[in-house]
């Protein structure tokens, strides 16, 4: 995280369907939310449509916001923000 930037986020590809990543986003969405990051956002590449579903099963919205990436091939890559009233474990 870099303010309220997630800049990366990942579980090991045997840990997928486990429910780990969705602990690790709950427990990093409480960490934005207590630091007081009302609507944390991140980049996710739009070729990615396993990454996408997942940040939107979490209530993530694509803002239409599009960038490239920086290396080789400059891939596109989409911006997600979480609004400020999902929060799925409220204190």
């Amino acid at each position: 995280m870099r303010d309220d930037e997630v800049l990366h986020f990942g579980v090991a590809l045997d840990a997928w369907g486990s429910g780990l990543a969705v602990a690790a986003h709950d427990a990093l969405v409480a960490r934005l939310r207590h630091a007081g990051v009302a609507r944390p956002w991140l980049r996710v590449y739009a070729g990615n449509a396993r990454g996408r579903a997942f940040w939107e099963k979490l209530g993530w919205a694509c803002t239409g916001e599009h960038t490239r990436g920086t290396m080789p091939p400059y891939a596109e890559l989409l911006t997600y923000a979480l609004p400020p009233e999902i929060d799925r474990n409220p204190a």
